[in-house]
């Protein structure tokens, strides 16, 4: 299986003819396909390049890749969208005479919508002419003509052979277009945006529009704040009231601690595990460990986390811990009886009489469970508590014992299926290693 690759240098492809004459040029999206635009797989089949129609299925295309070997690879037609109006001038082959080189990667396309804020006017990218596959040509994205993006170059009209080259740009890692025209009153060619190849030919592999910067900010601050949450937490159950890191609120006690774990814990971690998926399905063709943030600097790129190492210990730490912290509250509490108390002070003589004292100064109504209210004490008061295994008592604002519970619950189940599903997509193998032959499907 060749390499991915969001470099400049991926997926180089040729399209030539009969005589090994070069017609123009492609890029390699998968083992099999080669992406390249519609009129030059007419000239290599030596029609008009305005033809429309499909060619007939027993065409074949010659195809090489300078960086791995000059000889031709057989290749058919499996996705066709034709020049001209009606069509986008998109042409998918695939190779019929086994993969392609090793050495010849793959490029990766990037969805970038007309829209981007970082695709705009005046970004350079760089893409390789036909003349020479060792040289690059920098070119300048213009105002969109149309449905395609126009490409200004600095000195000249782009060569002959040119239609089909991949535009990658740096930025993103990836190949934002192709080449599909070149203008013949000056320096200038236009490109076919990866969001509308995309369109014509929903099976191709490409990745999603990225997150914005405030995604990345988001789960970098997020994750280290729950990470030192969940270790105090997790500390403060052990501790004594005067030991703990946060006795001011858990007074050194286990269901204390688990209570505000819950609380605060759930919520936190479903935003981090939802940002983290975010990014993650963002860089969906790259290897796992490349889809993982970093918790300092800029955190996000084309490359992620550099190795399998640093990705898995960005996991252990920021995901797994405080995961595992979450359980460890979840379990304490549903392990033991939660006291919800009022102070027999807020009470009347009568309803004292009704009340199982608990401890000092505190009892527990008979109407007082989970999810009642106590006669004369509605959820909008602050008259109920939550009473810890050492009889100390914490006052838990407004909404004990109707929501509270509730709100616990389904935040920390939103946040084990937030973790779940920003671990699927973290793991999940490219979609060019499942895009199917067209001999595979029809053999299935």
């Amino acid at each position: 299986m060749s390499d991915q690759n969001g470099s400049a240098d991926a997926g180089i492809a040729r399209i030539v003819g009969p005589d090994d004459r070069l017609i123009g040029m492609g890029i390699l999206l998968t083992d099999y396909h080669v992406l390249t635009c519609a009129h030059v797989v007419n000239l290599a089949l030596e029609r008009s390049p305005y033809e429309g129609s499909v060619p007939h299925e027993g065409a074949t295309i010659s195809v090489n890749f300078p960086f791995a070997t000059e000889l031709p690879e057989p290749a058919v037609v499996v996705a066709w969208d034709p020049p001209g109006r009606e069509g986008e001038d998109i042409a998918l082959l695939e190779l019929t005479g086994g993969t392609a080189p090793p050495e010849a990667s793959r490029a990766i396309l990037v969805h970038q919508s007309d829209n981007d804020n970082h695709l705009g006017s005046g970004t350079i990218l760089r893409m390789r002419r036909a003349t020479d596959a060792g040289f690059y040509e920098e070119v300048q994205l213009r105002p969109s003509v149309g449905r395609w993006h126009q490409l200004s170059l600095k000195d000249e009209a782009l060569p002959p052979g040119t239609s089909g080259s991949g535009v990658h740009d740096a930025t993103l890692g990836g190949t934002v277009g192709i080449v599909v025209a070149s203008s013949t009153a000056g320096p200038s060619s236009y490109m076919i945006p990866a969001h509308r190849i995309a369109k014509r030919i929903p099976e191709l592999p490409i990745e999603p529009p990225r997150p914005t910067e405030g995604w990345v900010r988001l789960w970098q601050v997020l994750s280290l704040v729950a990470l030192q949450l969940a270790v105090m937490l997790v500390i403060d159950m052990q501790s004594s009231e005067t030991t703990g890191y946060l006795s001011f609120l858990t007074k050194g006690d286990e269901v204390l601690s688990a209570h505000f774990g819950l609380t605060l814990l759930g919520p936190l971690l479903t935003v981090v595990f939802v940002a983290q998926g975010r990014i993650a399905r963002s860089f969906s063709q790259r290897r796992w460990y490349k889809r993982i943030p970093l918790p300092i600097g800029k955190g996000i790129g084309p490359d992620g986390a550099r190795d399998a190492v640093l990705a898995g210990s960005v996991i252990f730490f920021l995901n797994l811990l405080p995961a595992y912290g979450l359980g460890v509250f979840a379990e304490r509490i549903l392990h033991d009886e939660v006291a919800i108390v009022v102070y027999t002070s807020d009470l009347s003589e009568a309803e004292r009489d009704l009340c199982e004292e608990v401890a000092e100064g505190k009892c527990r109504h008979p109407d007082v469970g989970l999810w009642s209210t106590l006669p004369g004490h509605p959820y909008i008061n602050n008259g109920y508590h939550i009473l810890g295994t050492s009889g100390n008592a914490v006052n838990t604002v407004t909404y004990w014992p109707i929501l509270a519970p509730f709100v616990q619950i389904t935040t920390t189940a939103t946040a084990f299926a937030s973790f779940l599903w920003a671990m699927a997509l973290t793991f999940r193998s490219p979609t060019r290693q499942r895009f199917k032959r067209k001999a595979e499907s029809s053999d299935g």
